[in-house]
């Protein structure tokens, strides 16, 4: 006779030391308290595996009453829980080593350093697996980012200096200081940055980068833009209040349901709009048409 699925409900708590009891609605949320209350490494995209309803387990969305119903610890890196938090404390030590705080992945790599000679590489010695699956190995390093071949150097030529500031040094010592990074960045937060490994620099007046603050002052970015503009010509259109108006009403009355996609595309169309504002609305009118209608959000629990 077959064993019938365990019925688990899985929850996301603070594994951390004893001190810190929080729990948290989804493994994202975890993960956000860990990097930011106790200085966890994760890359900004943690590749996760959705568990599905097996032989074993079966997993419930909402809490629910009975004894046959278990609450397990769930790992917010991978499909993996636990009957205990030492045992998913224990997990994240062998498995997620990588993303611990520096203090502690100091301590476990002096650990694995003093680990006796005549321990074989096959065996578990004080809390450390070797056996882990080469599977878990591309699941933890898929994130990390990858230098080869990347080399930065200064211009040969004139810098650009503004305000007896040498801007292309400073871009020169952001570009360095990518190399001090230990996971990749997400384009979508970071596209100076990436634009910064191919040796461009892009300026947008009164936006001044997360990213960029270390190395270039605010009133130097912008005195940068001035002499740009000035020195090629550069003028920059303005979009009248009244067309930034009447394409936000076409937007809310989408999200508000009173039209739908392809009436919100042709009512932005039917605007009288200048050339330059028209490219903007066609921009809008992709956006509106291709996004889904849900938003992505991780969820493999």
């Amino acid at each position: 006779m077959p064993v019938p699925p365990r019925i688990v409900y899985l929850l996301h708590c603070c594994f951390h030391n004893d001190a810190c009891t929080r729990s948290f609605s989804s493994p994202q949320n975890l993960r956000e308290h860990l990097k930011d209350i106790h200085d966890y490494d994760f890359p900004v995209r943690v590749n996760t595996t959705r568990r599905y309803n097996n032989e074993s387990f079966l997993y419930l969305r909402q809490r629910a009453d009975g004894d046959h119903v278990e609450e397990n610890y769930a790992c917010p890196c991978c499909p993996d829980h636990f009957d205990d938090l030492n045992g998913l404390g224990n997990h994240f030590l062998d498995v997620h080593k990588d993303f611990l705080p520096q203090n502690q992945q100091e301590q476990q790599q002096y650990r694995f350093n003093t680990i006796p000679a005549g321990t074989s590489c096959g065996e578990e010695y004080d809390g450390i697996d070797a056996s882990t699956s080469s599977i878990t190995q591309k699941r933890r390093h898929s994130e990390a980012l990858s230098f080869d071949g990347i080399t930065f150097s200064l211009p040969d030529g004139d810098h650009l200096v503004v305000n007896d500031f040498d801007l292309s040094h400073a871009f020169y010592q952001l570009q360095l200081s990518i190399f001090n990074s230990k996971w990749k960045y997400s384009l979508e937060e970071h596209v100076h940055l990436a634009l910064a490994t191919t040796s461009v620099l892009l300026l947008t007046r009164c936006r001044h980068p997360n990213d960029f603050k270390g190395f270039i002052e605010y009133v130097n970015w912008n005195a940068a833009v001035d002499l740009i503009e000035k020195k090629y010509g550069i003028k920059r259109h303005s979009m009248p209040l009244e067309a930034i108006n009447s394409l936000l009403a076409i937007v809310d009355e989408l999200l508000a349901k009173g039209i739908d996609r392809e009436q919100a595309d042709t009512k932005v169309k039917s605007l009288p709009l200048e050339p330059h504002i028209r490219k903007f609305a066609r921009a809008l009118r992709l956006l509106v048409m291709k996004l889904p209608v849900m938003p992505m959000e991780e969820d493999f629990g």
